[in-house]
């Protein structure tokens, strides 16, 4: 029973960290790219690039992105509170674990797309 309780802590910071914090500080990073970038390179590189503008873009989106994912966190959470009450949650648990982490990476995955 102390796994299945370990599990759930283990899975709840996982949703905190990866859904919650790690976009905050990635935001945060970006909006700071505006004021070390070099304004007057950027602007000749890209002479129609509103660079602010961009930033909050980027930040609302991502950040909203984040949030859908931890609360399908959140509903997973409650799902697998219930699977591991039974004796074989292990496998079902994992699988679904897994995919889940996935699911978590998919916005980050993206912006190295973009």
């Amino acid at each position: 029973m102390i796994e299945s309780y370990a599990f759930l802590v283990a899975f709840v910071v996982q949703i905190l960290t990866l859904s919650v914090v790690n976009p905050a500080v990635l935001a945060r990073y970006v909006r700071g790219w505006e004021t070390n970038f070099a304004s007057e390179r950027v602007a000749q590189l890209y002479p129609g690039l509103d660079y602010s503008r961009w930033a909050e873009r980027f930040a609302t989106r991502f950040r909203a992105a984040n949030i859908v994912v931890a609360l399908l966190g959140v509903l997973l959470l409650s799902r697998m509170y219930n699977l591991t009450r039974q004796p074989d949650w292990a496998g079902d648990v994992s699988k679904l674990t897994v995919m889940y982490f996935f699911l978590q990476m998919s916005p980050c995955l993206l912006l190295v797309l973009y």
